[in-house]
């Protein structure tokens, strides 16, 4: 490799170990003839020989809701492969400014780290070809992008939980009127959430009335649920595909309208649970995001063993009652 790059071996080493200053483009040419050349190094192997993995993890600061649960999957894995000497370095970025935030963030990642993990924002096709540039394996964390896939992409299965969401409403539901309150439509995950359920609604008889977007935020979706009680007189369910579905029963209860519409949401945290207790909410479905973020360490950790061959990961959602809320931690 040194020799066709034109440089030394022990550039070539700095380069694919991501030691010492090297240039951008020099390293960026090593690490295209080794593409080449079908070199393969073994990073767990480097890291028995007390090298450490640096993982980059890039995350939204909120919902803390949402995002604690991941940070508990990343601490689990740090505790079944800390003998591989494996450290994560989290960066967060705020919502309201992700593009400015991220791409703030990239460069500081060009030497230092042996992979990425991205919880990609809204903004994404913005800095996607930022990322193709940084050329570091990258797992993509809760949705897939189309300008820039990774190795692999972790997230549940949306569209599963979508059907679930469904079909309970439609076993539960005093009448077959059901809506839709999401965070943002054109995110993947919630388009999936609502291709599932519009899918499993129509072969069920379920009508759905409206889909009404929140921003994922706590106060919009209560102002949202208020507008739809007073457009919806006859409305028999609702479906909550953010974690905001807390703020619909507390806009359900202050209409006096709890006893006669069935909620289910998703995410379990100490609000939705409590929720889930006082019969507020009638259902939410366990998406397991502390699985996905292990899951999502594991296919990095497979990568850089050598392996090169990687398919999505669609972890399997839950239904949760408050019969059975207690099988879960939270």
């Amino acid at each position: 490799m040194a020799k066709k790059c034109g440089v030394s071996v022990s550039t070539v080493s700095k380069a694919l170990n991501a030691s010492g200053k090297i240039g951008f483009e020099t390293v960026k040419k090593i690490k295209e003839t080794a593409q080449e050349m079908g070199y393969q190094s073994n990073v767990i192997a480097m890291a028995l020989s007390r090298k450490k993995i640096e993982i980059a993890v890039i995350l939204p600061n909120r919902p803390p809701e949402v995002m604690n649960q991941f940070e508990k999957g990343f601490q689990t894995a740090e505790e079944q492969f800390h003998k591989f000497g494996i450290n994560f370095t989290y960066f967060r970025y705020q919502p309201e400014n992700d593009i400015d935030d991220i791409q703030k963030i990239l460069p500081l990642l060009t030497q230092q780290f042996n992979g990425m993990i991205l919880i990609p924002s809204f903004g994404f096709d913005t800095y996607s070809k930022q990322m193709k540039e940084l050329n570091l394996p990258t797992v993509m964390l809760l949705s897939g992008t189309e300008s820039y896939r990774g190795i692999a992409t972790v997230t549940v299965n949306a569209v599963v939980v979508g059907t679930i969401a469904a079909q309970f409403l439609k076993i539960a539901s005093k009448n077959d009127q059901a809506a839709i309150i999401t965070g943002r439509k054109e995110y993947s995950i919630h388009r999936e959430n609502i291709e599932g359920f519009k899918k499993t609604a129509e072969k069920l008889g379920l009508k759905t009335v409206g889909i009404f977007e929140t921003d994922d935020e706590m106060q919009r979706a209560y102002d949202v649920t208020c507008d739809l009680l007073k457009q919806q007189k006859d409305l028999g369910g609702i479906f909550v595909t953010s974690y905001v579905a807390p703020m619909v029963c507390n806009a359900l209860n202050h209409s006096g309208k709890q006893t006669e519409i069935t909620v289910i949401g998703v995410d379990l945290f100490p609000e939705s649970v409590n929720c889930l207790l006082d019969r507020s909410l009638d259902a939410l479905i366990f998406q397991n995001q502390e699985q996905q973020a292990l899951s999502a360490v594991r296919i990095l950790m497979d990568y850089f063993n050598g392996s090169r061959k990687f398919s999505d990961v669609l972890v399997k959602p839950e239904l949760v009652l408050s019969s059975n809320v207690c099988c879960y931690e939270f």
